[in-house]
């Protein structure tokens, strides 16, 4: 039942994720377009799990494998695979999401 209300709150998560990432179809003239990660330039915390970083796969990727490959694990899984919660060193979020985003 757990393991359950876990994915239920991934699959929650997941779509707050897209639905905040997905740009209105109208835009004024009247403001600029701000980025959304201007909360953290200000100073602003941000929302981190320590040591967890949420990644996208491409289809047929090994994901134990490859997160092995870069000192990471697999934390969990998101609805129908869709994404995964990868964990590493704690404070190394930054560092671990660049490496990622790079292979």
């Amino acid at each position: 039942m757990n393991h359950q209300l876990t994915r239920a709150a991934l699959g929650a998560a997941a779509a707050a994720l897209l639905a905040a990432c997905t740009e209105s179809p109208i835009q004024t003239d009247q403001a600029p377009l701000v980025p959304m990660f201007s909360s953290a330039a200000q100073g602003a915390p941000e929302q981190v799990m320590p040591g967890e970083i949420v990644v996208r796969f491409r289809a047929g990727t090994e994901v134990a494998s490859f997160a092995r490959g870069r000192g990471l694990e697999v934390a969990s899984v998101g609805y129908e695979g869709r994404f995964h919660v990868l964990r590493g060193a704690i404070g190394s979020e930054r560092a671990n999401a660049a490496t990622v985003g790079r292979a």
